[in-house]
């Protein structure tokens, strides 16, 4: 119930109730009648769906930074990642500003400055989506209504040039690669598409040799040098084994305690891809898979499962190339 109360000053001041319990005022005023009305007023928007604590959008971006990162659900090494990010860039610009000052025009021109300062396109898209995300959190927390930086149309930096392989390609990358492990990485790779992190966080277990399937459960992650529970896309997933592919892995998997392929992919990269002068990345074998399916006449959909995608949107990209049966992928690869 509102109510008001006289000050020192001999004038009013309504007050009321919020539905967090908290007494709140409705303002000073010269009469009582006024600040009765007000806070009447004030305490019916109060009990109006939707309320939110007017005084909840005056703390600064830096005080929820460090309420909502503890919480953020993201790998250890995105985390270090993203911190980084955080202090070079934006604490600098959002330390101290009010969440509800904070306007989707001044977000836009500092993503502008972030560009003009030098940062390629990609940095400047990675920067502003953690910003985003802080504020999307806000909203979740009933901090702010709206989240003044989400879906800003910014590009992504994803210029760089694909490129495939073809089959005769990377039997010629194999047979010119000296150790019998490297040869069996490199086949696995291309014969399944997998990511560098799924190829070489690869367990015994998760391989069936009689059936040729393997089940991509983790992940071994650069960053940490860990195993992580799940893949990219979070989703446990079943990819057959070409034969060309499962004659140079089983033996190493038969014999492996651990994981299959323990290398680092910065000296692998040095001493087993660089040398046989692809004009590549080792990431293209994965393109290469893709295309090779596509190619063939696969539906898109069924590529999408095989590469652990999280959308089909992000499979698109093979598309000029052209419930889940392994004969015709296993036939494609062959």
């Amino acid at each position: 119930m509102a109510w008001y109360q006289k000050s020192p000053s001999g004038k009013y001041r309504g007050l009321y109730r919020g539905p967090d319990g908290k007494t709140r005022s409705a303002g000073t005023y010269p009469y009582w009648e006024q600040a009765l009305a007000k806070a009447i007023d004030a305490e019916e928007a109060a009990n109006k769906p939707g309320w939110r604590d007017p005084k909840a959008g005056g703390r600064a971006w830096g005080d929820w930074l460090d309420e909502w990162w503890p919480k953020r659900n993201v790998a250890p090494g995105t985390l270090r990642r993203d911190m980084s990010q955080v202090n070079n860039h934006i604490r600098k610009k959002w330390e101290k500003v009010p969440l509800a000052n904070i306007t989707r025009y001044e977000v836009k021109a500092w993503a502008a400055e972030l560009g003009a300062s030098g940062l390629s396109e990609s940095s400047v898209y990675r920067i502003v989506s953690i910003f985003a995300a802080s504020l999307s959190a806000a909203v979740d927390a009933e901090i702010l209504s709206t989240n003044p930086a989400y879906r800003l149309k910014l590009p992504n930096g994803e210029k760089d040039i694909v490129r495939y392989f073809t089959r005769a390609q990377v039997d010629r990358f194999v047979d010119n690669t000296e150790a019998e492990r490297d040869k069996a990485l490199i086949s696995l790779l291309a014969g399944t598409g997998l990511r560098w992190g799924e190829a070489v966080g690869l367990m015994p277990h998760r391989y069936n040799p009689v059936r040729r399937i393997i089940r991509v459960a983790e992940v071994w992650d650069t960053r940490t040098k860990q195993m992580r529970p799940y893949p990219k896309s979070r989703a446990i997933r079943d990819v057959p084994v070409p034969a060309w592919v499962a004659e140079r892995l089983d033996p190493f998997a038969e014999n492996a305690r651990d994981r299959i392929f323990p290398v680092q992919l910065s000296l692998w990269r040095k001493t087993v891809w660089a040398p046989l002068d692809t004009g590549g990345r080792v990431h293209d074998l994965r393109h290469s898979y893709a295309s090779w399916l596509l190619q063939s006449g696969m539906a898109i959909s069924k590529v999408s499962l095989l590469l652990g995608h999280s959308s089909i949107a992000v499979t698109e990209r093979y598309a000029h190339h052209g419930d889940l049966d392994f004969g015709d992928v296993l036939k494609a690869l062959e």
